[in-house]
């Protein structure tokens, strides 16, 4: 019997049972594939989301439903809920707070679906599921780097000491009250700062919430009582060191401004001398790690299955990088 025959005729069978109201499963279905992000708005975690969305779509042929929780834990448990009714297969979460994380670990767990955290460190929480995992930084690593880049700048730029003092006056723009990322960034860049022999003066911190336009108005507020007193500005993330940008821009000074993240305005700012530095957090490395483990999570593989990825407590941790305008150009701005 020929080939072309036989397809023919198992066409014909499916079609038959079809017509006789007898189920036939597809050949192939899609694993399906629930993201869900802390905040659309910050750009850093909408880019991560994006690249992670994309190599699922088109290397994993996952179906993908993405979701933002608009900083709301109460809306974030809401998605969880509906993305395993309607069937994930594997979670991609990015904690709203990272204290709830056992209870979203905990519906994971009922539904027996696997679930990766990512970018907010849900820490011990993971022991509880053997099917949880972390991808992230460290983010006490990216204040030590934000803190060394100021450091090599300052030494070499005497014309930033305004008042001839020897001091570093900064203001600092936090990311949220209480969060690790935001506690971490700004213990070790002051200490690493001091370390190295730099005296500093703290003008002014706030919190901005990640938020350009938080920091923005901050930012606003504090030109208008200490434009001649100010002479540097630290910035938990980019998001934010750009929102300061955008007040200074307003008055008709850019001062010298450090950022977190790498994000592809930043790089630009950094070519163009607006932004000082700024440190990678390696969105790219971590959505490749992250579908790594969903792809071989969903189908029912080892997490790490044919890959270099190395977990400790089934934690992956990606390193970050500082930039300046010497390194810049080997980052892509895309």
């Amino acid at each position: 019997m020929s080939k072309k025959l036989t397809m023919i005729i198992i066409l014909v069978v499916i079609a038959s049972l079809g017509v006789a109201g007898i189920f036939v499963a597809p050949l192939f279905t899609k694993n399906k594939l629930g993201i869900v992000l802390y905040e659309y708005s910050d750009p850093f975690i909408l880019n991560l989301g994006k690249q992670l969305e994309s190599l699922a779509t088109t290397k994993g042929k996952f179906e993908v439903t993405m979701l933002d929780s608009q900083s709301q834990q109460s809306l974030q448990d809401e998605h969880i809920d509906t993305l395993l009714s309607k069937g994930a297969k594997v979670l991609a979460v990015n904690m709203v707070d990272t204290n709830s994380s056992p209870e979203i670990i905990e519906k994971a767990k009922r539904a027996d679906v696997p679930i990766v955290f990512f970018n907010r460190d849900v820490h011990d929480a993971i022991e509880s599921y053997d099917k949880a995992y972390y991808v992230g930084s460290e983010p006490a690593q990216s204040g030590k780097i934000q803190g060394e880049l100021i450091v090599e700048k300052w030494k070499t730029h005497s014309d930033w000491d305004l008042n001839g003092d020897g001091v570093v006056q900064y203001v600092l723009l936090e990311g949220e009250q209480g969060h690790p990322d935001a506690e971490a960034r700004s213990k070790w860049a002051i200490k690493v700062m001091q370390s190295n022999d730099l005296k500093v003066k703290e003008l002014h911190r706030a919190f901005a919430n990640w938020n350009r336009e938080q920091a923005k108005a901050k930012m606003r507020e504090w030109l208008k009582s200490d434009n001649h007193r100010i002479e540097m500005v630290i910035a938990n993330n980019d998001a934010m060191a750009i929102g300061a940008l955008d007040a200074m821009r307003e008055q008709g000074n850019i001062l010298p401004t450090f950022g977190v993240d790498a994000i592809p305005e930043a790089l630009t700012l950094v070519k163009s001398g607006e932004l000082q530095g700024t440190v990678l957090n390696d969105s790219e490395n971590q959505a490749e790690a992250i579908y790594t483990l969903v792809s071989n999570l969903a189908k029912g593989r080892k997490a790490t299955e044919g890959s270099y990825i190395k977990m400790e407590s089934r934690r992956f941790l990606i390193g970050y990088i500082g930039i300046t305008d010497i390194n810049v150009d080997g980052f892509s701005t895309q």
